[in-house]
């Protein structure tokens, strides 16, 4: 009996001192999750997720996403997008610029954080306190390196062209002997340095698995990501494309000790050729998931798997934007561009580029690919299948981005996957003369 009463005394002065400690180290009423944490309104979630930046963890935000999106990804990979953008940021100086509009009774906010290496104009779609949907632009505010490994630096730098800033990216390798250099060419849209596509990044995939095979790299935005309203209507391939990356090999050629390199994927591959024929220094080129059709002929086979009903349609667009010239443009759009757009795009000949270009050139298409299809791969070997120079490899399992996933299943891009090593591999041996 007495051994009973002195743990039950123990017990209470234990709880004592708890509730005595909690008390002094605190000093706040204690209240429950519900009346204190969790947000009620959508502007708290918003100042929620803004403190989740301060305080550099995202653990909690996964159960204020909607339901679509917890169906679209797993908690890992949603805080993945936030964690990301962290690993070079620096530190949170200040947050601007809030502010928020509802639209279709969905509530879109707005806020600018200033880090110490960049800007992140943040957007949030929240209703019913639930997040719908997540993005953001970054803006590179100074120069920067991180140490990716001992010998592998990226440095975060603003690439400035024709009165417009652009994000740009140099992957290179500490040690001083010769590496190769690749200006890596993304395809259609408003691309990001890192060509993202839902969660995943292939351009910082490829360019740091090139890295790893003592190759360097340098990748940018397309001027379209972030100046598209400022386009005119009369806007073609050498504003989207010629015009920036010609600068970025300038840049190559000042900071490269080795051969220079171009990797274009999907439109960016015939851009990469158009490229290489206007400079003499480029030693070889990569065409990746692209074709050597006309754009216009390839869309409307996408558009045609879409919507066949309207075949007749789709047709008669590829054929006004392929027969399109300088004297005819009116304005008039077709597969979402200008007729503008498509005159300066037809004076490009991936063919003949690459005929004319001469030097090493490696193709890598795939007959899993769901937006290029058979009569891209056997144009590409009826054009070049005897061609010394041309290497031509078709793979079985690759989607467009290269990943090992169904590009039409949405959910697919949203489930972070490793870049295939095959892929990198193939591109390695191929820029450093290597046999597999």
């Amino acid at each position: 009996m007495k051994r009973k009463i002195f743990l039950i005394c123990l017990l209470i002065i234990i709880v004592l001192l708890f509730v005595s400690c909690d008390s002094y180290f605190t000093n706040i009423t204690i209240t429950s999750d519900i009346e204190y944490n969790m947000p009620k309104t959508n502007i708290q979630l918003f100042d929620f997720i803004s403190d989740s930046f301060i305080n550099r963890t995202f653990d909690d935000l996964y159960k204020y996403t909607s339901q679509e999106i917890q169906n679209l990804m797993s908690k890992k990979d949603f805080i993945h997008i936030f964690e990301d953008v962290l690993k070079i940021s620096g530190e949170l100086k200040n947050i601007t610029n809030n502010s928020s509009v509802i639209e279709n009774g969905i509530e879109r906010f707005f806020a600018l954080l200033h880090f110490e290496n960049l800007d992140l104009e943040l957007h949030i779609d929240i209703t019913d306190v639930k997040i719908l949907a997540v993005s953001y632009n970054v803006f590179f505010n100074r120069t920067f390196e991180i140490e990716v490994t001992g010998n592998i630096i990226e440095r975060y730098f603003v690439l400035e062209n024709d009165g417009h800033k652009l994000n740009a990216v140099y992957t290179y390798i500490r040690e001083g002997e010769k590496h190769p250099s690749v200006l890596l060419v993304p395809g259609s849209g408003q691309c990001d340095y890192n060509e993202t596509i839902g969660i995943h990044k292939p351009f910082e995939d490829i360019a740091l698995g090139l890295a790893q095979n003592g190759i360097c790299s340098l990748r940018i935005d397309k001027r379209t990501l972030n100046y598209y309203s400022s386009f005119e209507m009369t806007a073609g391939i050498n504003e989207e494309y010629i015009c920036d990356f010609n600068k970025a090999i300038d840049y190559l050629k000042e900071n490269s000790i080795g051969d220079i390199y171009l990797l274009g994927h999907s439109l960016g591959g015939q851009i990469a050729a158009d490229l290489a024929a206007q400079n003499s220094n480029v030693s070889g080129i990569v065409l990746f998931n692209s074709s050597a059709r006309h754009l216009a002929e390839i869309m409307k086979d996408q558009y045609i798997n879409i919507d066949p009903q309207n075949k007749d349609i789709y047709i008669q667009y590829a054929n006004i934007a392929k027969g399109m010239n300088k004297s005819d443009a009116k304005g008039y759009f077709y597969y979402g561009v200008s007729d503008y757009y498509w005159t300066s795009y037809n004076e490009i000949n991936t063919v003949k580029n690459i005929e004319y270009f001469g030097k090493k050139t490696l193709i890598i298409n795939s007959t899993y690919d769901k937006q290029t299809f058979p009569d891209d791969i056997e144009l590409w070997q009826n054009s070049f299948g005897k061609n010394k120079t041309v290497i031509i490899q078709v793979f079985a399992d690759i989607s467009h981005y290269g990943y090992k996933i169904d590009t039409k299943n949405a959910s697919s891009l949203y489930r972070k996957e490793d870049f295939p090593k095959e892929i990198i591999d193939t591109i390695s041996n191929f820029i450093k003369d290597e046999k597999k």
